[in-house]
């Protein structure tokens, strides 16, 4: 378990500030908001990556690591540094996958 009951409670009731704060003049508002955070909170813990929403390997390096990627917007992670080590991990990732793309075609290239 990630959190005890008074934690989870707690969050989900940082959940209600954006429509508190936003007054909202309908109950809709604010049941779109909470099945927005919740969709954002599976999503990020399925370990789908989504390319208009890329956010579960940004989570998973919070879990491994548990002192970077606070944030579920990268901004405040950017603007804080807490990212620092994902955005190396992700370059290391990147480069990795190039050179291997590289080599699977010039093996492919070397046995015709």
């Amino acid at each position: 378990m990630y959190c005890t009951g008074t934690e989870y409670f707690l969050l989900l009731s940082a959940a209600a500030v954006g429509p508190i704060l936003m007054n909202p003049h309908i109950l809709l508002t604010l049941w779109v908001w909470y099945a927005f955070v919740h969709l954002r909170s599976v999503n990020e813990h399925t370990g789908y990556e989504f390319p208009w929403l890329p956010t579960a390997e940004h989570h998973n390096y919070h879990h491994i690591i548990n002192n970077a990627c606070y944030s579920h917007s990268f901004f405040l992670d950017w603007l804080h540094g807490t990212d620092k080590g994902f955005r190396s991990y992700m370059s290391r990732k990147k480069a990795l996958n190039n050179f291997t793309e590289r080599l699977e075609t010039s093996n492919a290239n070397y046995s015709k």
